[in-house]
């Protein structure tokens, strides 16, 4: 009974948050910059994955909290490693981007770039908004689909979960276009490692987050360039 009640709820997460990014396919057509701002569904988000991540605590604790530790200064060091490495990919997709279309931005995507916030709620607005996405896609992507979907569904002799969890976080970013979901594949690897090597969810969604920042900025820069 509990066991159904387990695959119960996962299948509603994954038909709630994790399937519709994926159907999200990029438009041809290319709109305006967009913004970057904290919506009703962000927010609801955020706190189903406060409320799964309590109610599943006892996995998390026996997996990475009862478990033993890196020390602090391995800890530090896989942070500022995967971060550096999460900079060092997007700027290489960049590069190619640059290389293969001739301009910053992929025409094929639906994503153009990102206007700043014109006031000092909206600033607040979009950092909360990058904040909990940052915490909601690391829970989902890194804890909740490989560890829980491999601890109700197991599958032994292939990491089926952990292969399943960076592509679907990379399709998630389809609207990004090919590149961004190569990009994304690429990162949500990285990050899972860092997971699993700090074995702390705060890591992983404090490197997410301060990424998510860098890419932000620079789309906001580059916008602004592009559009002047």
């Amino acid at each position: 009974m509990k066991k159904m009640l387990f695959a119960t709820e996962f299948f509603l997460v994954s038909f709630i948050f994790l399937l519709p990014p994926i159907t999200f396919f990029p438009r041809k057509s290319t709109p305006a910059p967009q913004e970057i701002k904290l919506t009703f569904f962000c927010l609801s988000e955020t706190l189903v994955c406060v409320l799964l991540l309590f109610h599943h605590k006892d996995l998390y604790l026996k997996k990475y909290k009862f478990t033993q530790k890196p020390d602090v200064f391995t800890r530090h060091s896989a942070v500022l490693l995967s971060f550096g490495i999460l900079i060092f990919i997007s700027i290489i997709f960049q590069i190619i981007l640059c290389l293969l279309k001739g301009h910053f931005q992929e025409n094929t995507g639906s994503f153009s770039g990102l206007v700043p916030p014109s006031s000092p709620l909206l600033w607040l607005s979009f950092f909360s908004a990058l904040l909990c996405g940052a915490f909601c896609e690391e829970f989902l992507y890194r804890f909740y689909l490989p560890d829980f979907g491999s601890e109700l569904f197991p599958v032994k002799r292939f990491p089926f979960w952990e292969v399943l969890s960076v592509l679907v976080f990379g399709f998630s970013h389809s609207y990004l276009g090919i590149a961004g979901i190569l990009n994304a594949i690429s990162c949500g690897t990285i990050l899972r490692l860092l997971f699993l090597k700090t074995k702390s969810l705060a890591a992983s969604a404090g490197v997410h987050f301060f990424y998510n920042l860098f890419t932000a900025f620079s789309a906001i820069f580059f916008s602004s360039t592009l559009h002047s």
